[in-house]
C-alpha cells in the first residue's frame, strides 16, 4: 500500500501555480542555506534587512489570499454551499502561498547572487589591483574603470586597495603628511555620479608649500589634471570623533588656502565611487599657499571659515565664486566628517597632531592646462588669494 503524504497534495497543486524549475530550485537555495556556510553566514549578518522584507513578502501573499477570495465570493451565488466554501478558502490559500513562495524565490535568488559576489570580493586580488592602480599613477597612464570589470567592488574593498598603494608608497619613501577629503561640494555629485565625501592621502611629495601667494607648477604626470581651491586645516592635536565644532577649532593650529589638483586615471573623468577611492581619492597635489594662525580669526572663527567667499579666475577671466559653505556647510563640518570616516572603516588610521586636512573644492573642479595662470581673490577671511602659473 502507498504511503499517504499529507503534503503531496497541496505540493501537486502548487506546481500549477509556479514553474516546477522554480520550485526547484527554491529546495536548491533552501539546501545552499543548510550547507554552505559561508551563505549562511552571509544571510545571518543581514537578518536586519531580510527579515522586514519576508515579513512584507507575508503580508503581500495574505492580501493576495484575502483579495482573491473576496474576489470569488463576490461572483459566487448566495448563499455558498459549504464545499464551496472550502474550494474558496483553499484557492486563495494557494494564491497566497504562490505569491510568498515567489517572492521568497527571488530574494533568496538575490541574496546568493550578492553573497556570491562577496565571496568573490573577497577573493579578488587586491594586491593586483593596488599594483595596476599603481603602475597608472606612476606613468601617468588611464585605464578602464574597475567598477566596469568589478561591478560590485564596494568602498570597503576600494579602500583596501588604496591602502595596498599606500604601503607601497611609504616603501618607497614618501612621508604621509595629511589627507584630503573629496567630493565635499554636493553641487558636484551629480556631475560626477560620485553622492558622497571621500578621503585619500597627501604625501611630502605630493604638497607643494608655496611659500607666498605667487608660484608656479609643473602638470607632467598628472592624468587629466583639474584645479581645486580649497582651505586647508592644519592640525594641533588629534581630534576626537563625536568632537563638536567648538573642539574641532581647538585642535587647528593654522590655516591657509590652497588648489589641490586632483587627476583622473579614469578616461574622460567617469568613474564609480568605488574607483575614486581605490585611486586615492584623485589626489595629484597640493600647492599650499601661506598659512594662518587660526587665531588671526577672531573670536568667531566658525563664522568666519563658513561665510567667505572666493573668486577663481583663470588668464583674467572669473570662473566662478565660492563659498565656505559649499563644503558639507563649512570646512569643519567637512573634518569632522573625515574623523567619523576614519573612525568607522577597520584598518585606517586616526588623524593625528601635526597632519593638514584639505577640505575639498569651494568650486566647480575645472580643467587646468599648460600655459594657464589661475588666480584666486578671497573676502571674509584674512587669506591671500593665489596666483599659479602651470607649465607642461
Amino acid at each position: 500500500m502507498r504511503s499517504y503524504n499529507r503534503y503531496g497534495g497541496a505540493a501537486e497543486l502548487l506546481t500549477h501555480f509556479l514553474p516546477q524549475h522554480v520550485l526547484q530550485e527554491l529546495r536548491g537555495r533552501a539546501l545552499l542555506l543548510q550547507k554552505d556556510e559561508q551563505f549562511r553566514i552571509y544571510l545571518l549578518r543581514r537578518l536586519w534587512f531580510v527579515i522586514p522584507i519576508a515579513l512584507v513578502s507575508v503580508l503581500i501573499g495574505l492580501a493576495c489570499t484575502a483579495g482573491s477570495m473576496i474576489f470569488l465570493f463576490l461572483f459566487v451565488a448566495q448563499p455558498v454551499p459549504g464545499w464551496l466554501v472550502a474550494l474558496i478558502f483553499g484557492i486563495g490559500a494557494l494564491v497566497g502561498v504562490a505569491v510568498i513562495v515567489s517572492q521568497l524565490y527571488a530574494l533568496l535568488a538575490w541574496l546568493e547572487r550578492r553573497a556570491f559576489s562577496r565571496t568573490m570580493s573577497a577573493s579578488l586580488d587586491l594586491d593586483a589591483l593596488a599594483r595596476e592602480l599603481k603602475r597608472a599613477q606612476d606613468s601617468a597612464a588611464q585605464l578602464e574603470p574597475l567598477t566596469l570589470r568589478l561591478p560590485d567592488l564596494d568602498l570597503r574593498d576600494a579602500y583596501a586597495v588604496a591602502r595596498r598603494v599606500h604601503d607601497a608608497r611609504r616603501a618607497e619613501g614618501f612621508i604621509p603628511v595629511g589627507r584630503k577629503i573629496g567630493f565635499t561640494n554636493s553641487s558636484l555629485w551629480p556631475v560626477y555620479g560620485v553622492h558622497q565625501p571621500i578621503w585619500g592621502t597627501m604625501y611630502d611629495r605630493t604638497v607643494i608649500s608655496l611659500g607666498s601667494a605667487e608660484g608656479r607648477c609643473s602638470l607632467r604626470g598628472l592624468a587629466e589634471p583639474r584645479i581645486e581651491p580649497e582651505i586647508v586645516l592644519g592640525l594641533r592635536s588629534a581630534p576626537e570623533p563625536g568632537a563638536d565644532h567648538a573642539a574641532l577649532l581647538r585642535s587647528i593650529e593654522w590655516i591657509a588656502h590652497g588648489y589641490e589638483i586632483v587627476q583622473s586615471h579614469f578616461p574622460g573623468w567617469k568613474f564609480r565611487v568605488a574607483d575614486t577611492v581605490a585611486d586615492n581619492g584623485l589626489h595629484g597635489l597640493l600647492l599650499l599657499g601661506p598659512t594662518l594662525a587660526l587665531s588671526r580669526l577672531g573670536a568667531d572663527a566658525e563664522e568666519s571659515l563658513r561665510s567667505f567667499s572666493v573668486a577663481l579666475s583663470c588668464n583674467g577671466v572669473q570662473k566662478e565664486v565660492g563659498r565656505g559653505s559649499n563644503v558639507l556647510g563649512s570646512p569643519l563640518a567637512a573634518l569632522a566628517h573625515l574623523i567619523s570616516a576614519l573612525a568607522s572603516l577597520p584598518g585606517s588610521e586616526p588623524l593625528r597632531g601635526g597632519e593638514m586636512v584639505t577640505t575639498g573644492t569651494l568650486t566647480a573642479a575645472y580643467p587646468v592646462g599648460a600655459g594657464e595662470t589661475w588666480e584666486t581673490e578671497l573676502r571674509g577671511i584674512p587669506l591671500p588669494g593665489l596666483r599659479v602659473a602651470f607649465t607642461g
